[in-house]
């Protein structure tokens, strides 16, 4: 599901966001689509949500949405985001910030629909096709925690607890994932480090507390 937040505190704009996104994806993909007035109710409802697409006013009552954005990307950090504006001049101001696009309200439709389109096309899932027990398999990246060989075998380690096996080599594996998302981290170990909770001197903590070597 393809999760978009929209914070805007005119409720005619935001209105008009939420119907024009809806319109957008009709009959392409399923969406789940919030809408915020402030800012801050936001930020505090990405602390415990997963939000892929954020369509950001950036003049709020009392706030400044780029502000806001900026706190947004410490705890959602893959989060893309669109910024709107009645006010041209603003351009250069999010130019220091990360962000798919700048629309000028009134907002043209084509220009939302481009940038849509950007933001859903960056967002797809990854997969990692790999031969398992004589099969070739799709394995979505964000669900591996690691890559563990030992002799001829490679384990995969998910998130859900289970475990795959495949007699493929770290190396050739390595070539098949994301290099900003995977790290080998030694010689027996690839990492996701999208589940990486801390790091230690000699190694990672993962979400479910395992312990990966780092040297």
């Amino acid at each position: 599901m393809f999760t978009i937040a929209i914070c805007d505190d005119n409720k005619q704009d935001c209105s008009n966001l939420c119907n024009m996104v809806e319109q957008y994806f009709c009959g392409k993909q399923k969406i789940e689509l919030h809408s915020f007035q402030s800012g801050l109710v936001l930020y505090q409802f990405m602390k415990s949500q997963n939000v892929h697409l954020v369509i950001m006013d950036i003049m709020l009552d009392n706030q400044s949405g780029i502000d806001i954005v900026k706190q947004l990307k410490y705890i959602a950090p893959d989060c893309k985001i669109i910024f709107v504006s009645i006010n041209p001049e603003y351009f250069q101001d999010v130019y220091y910030v990360d962000h798919l696009q700048f629309l000028v309200k009134p907002i043209e439709r084509k220009r939302l629909d481009f940038a849509l389109g950007k933001a859903a096309a960056l967002c797809e899932k990854e997969y990692v096709c790999l031969k398992i027990q004589g099969t070739v398999q799709k394995i979505l990246s964000e669900s591996i925690l690691y890559f563990e060989v030992s002799g001829h075998n490679t384990t995969i380690c998910l998130n859900d607890g289970t475990e795959q096996t495949c007699y493929i080599s770290l190396k050739e594996i390595e070539r098949k994932l994301n290099q900003a998302t995977f790290l080998r981290c030694h010689r027996s170990f690839i990492v996701n480090m999208k589940h990486v909770s801390r790091y230690e001197r000699s190694s990672l903590q993962l979400d479910d507390k395992h312990m990966i070597s780092a040297y």
